[in-house]
């Protein structure tokens, strides 16, 4: 009998009466339609050992914070055994609704089964519904043998929140109009794997092209700039209010990469004589076209004479007039329309800085920059000269297609001495002359 006795009191004392220590939980990312919990494996006794499973709840009431909401709360299906003990664990809870706020908590238990006391109760909360984000890197290629046109993009990888996208982002839309303005109709749609699309025969005529990303419940990004189809194959990029645009050649695009060009409306800014006043920005860093650089037009409003207008660009001490309410433009930046009567022929506009520039390359008045109407679109050149009537060196293209500029430098690229110049700017049979200071 004692022998009996002996067993009973070894099998009590063998008894696993030790429960999992209980886990810390945490967020580790969210989608639109889930949470990725993780947390460190606890184990079969505290924290040493291999515990047997994981029980995670999940409540859209409040925290979880006691045994009795524990227990109410709708137990998670499908979570794996738990690994040995100090390694990380992380779960996806999925069928989640979007932009919703839900409470967690996890207990652990052993082969027993002891169960772990409750873990930290944890808040998440998935993100909202954001639609992909703009498409980007537009570009277009032209096969004038067949007349197709081909337009390439790069691959969208987010939501219009900064988020990744996920398996509801599922198609592009290829649009096409006759006009910028136009309404743009639905060409095809494309898997999300094909970046690319051909458009047979579209050569044929001036067209426009957009691409559009979208998801399965029917969100659709931003439209992007359009794509037109002529020999510059423009990125043409609208203000919202349809008052402003710029279009950049495929020669230029280049330096745009994936960024995008955005129009801010400054109507603040808006007063007396200036009708209409505009950022533009691109969404990445300031770029700078190289020549000939973008075309930037600000449209007349109603009831206003284009004659009675013009385009002004704001230099960062003063806005300079350019002139017609198009323009080829190397700068982003602030541009105005505003009533400002033109001259009829060519003439000097504006000296920047007025008279003194210092070409000492700490980026203040290191150039001289002559603006000048231009009405008949003529060709224009200059050239700068000492006192003495000896050519100095030859001016170049300025910010826009009506100015140019002197870097202070002579025609072998050597910095010329201080001192005045005079300098000398034809167009067509028509020539102005002026002077400037150079000082270091």
């Amino acid at each position: 009998m004692s022998w009996v006795l002996s067993l009973l009191l070894c099998a009590c004392s063998a008894a696993d009466i030790t429960p999992p220590a209980a886990a810390s939980i945490s967020v580790q990312s969210c989608a639109r339609r889930s949470l990725t919990l993780s947390w460190t494996a606890p184990g079969d006794d505290g924290t040493s050992g291999q515990a047997a499973s994981y029980d995670l709840r999940v409540s859209i009431l409040g925290p979880i914070d006691t045994f009795a909401k524990f227990d109410a709360a709708a137990p998670v299906a499908g979570l794996p055994a738990p690994q040995a003990a100090g390694a990380l664990e992380s779960f996806t809870v999925p069928s989640l609704n979007p932009g919703s706020t839900y409470y967690f908590a996890l207990r652990t238990a052993d082969e027993a089964p002891n169960a772990s006391g409750l873990s930290n109760p944890l808040t998440g909360k998935t993100l909202d519904l954001f639609p992909p984000a703009e498409v980007a890197g537009l570009r277009g290629a032209r096969d004038t043998g067949t007349g197709a046109f081909t337009l390439t993009w790069s691959p969208v990888t987010r939501y219009a929140d900064g988020s990744l996208v996920d398996q509801e982002f599922d198609h592009y839309t290829v649009w096409r109009a006759t006009s910028v303005w136009g309404a743009y109709q639905a060409l095809t749609d494309l898997s999300t794997t094909v970046v690319t699309y051909t458009h047979a025969g579209s050569l044929a005529a001036s067209a426009y092209y957009r691409v559009t990303a979208g998801d399965v419940i029917g969100s659709t990004s931003t439209p992007g700039p359009s794509l037109d189809n002529t020999e510059r194959m423009n990125l043409v990029f609208v203000s919202e209010d349809c008052g402003a645009r710029i279009d950049v050649p495929a020669a230029s695009q280049g330096v745009l990469g994936d960024m995008s060009l955005v129009w801010t409306r400054d109507v603040a800014e808006e007063s007396g004589r200036v009708l209409r006043s505009y950022s533009l920005a691109a969404s990445g860093t300031d770029i700078v076209f190289p020549y000939p650089g973008a075309v930037l037009a600000l449209s007349a409003p109603s009831g206003f004479s284009q004659d009675s207008l013009a385009m002004f660009r704001f230099n960062g001490v003063d806005y300079v007039k350019l002139g017609p309410l198009q323009t080829q433009v190397t700068q982003l930046g602030k541009y105005r329309l505003q009533q400002s009567m033109r001259t009829a022929g060519f003439s000097i506009t504006q000296v920047v800085p007025t008279k003194t520039f210092t070409p000492n390359g700490d980026g203040v008045n290191d150039t001289v920059e002559i603006f000048f109407e231009n009405p008949a679109d003529e060709v224009a050149s200059g050239d700068v000269f000492d006192l003495t009537g000896t050519r100095v060196a030859g001016l170049r293209h300025g910010t826009t297609s009506g100015s140019l500029v002197w870097d202070g430098k002579d025609a072998s690229g050597r910095p010329a001495r201080t001192g005045v110049y005079v300098y000398q700017v034809r167009v067509g049979a028509e020539t102005a002359n002026g002077t400037v200071i150079l000082a270091r």
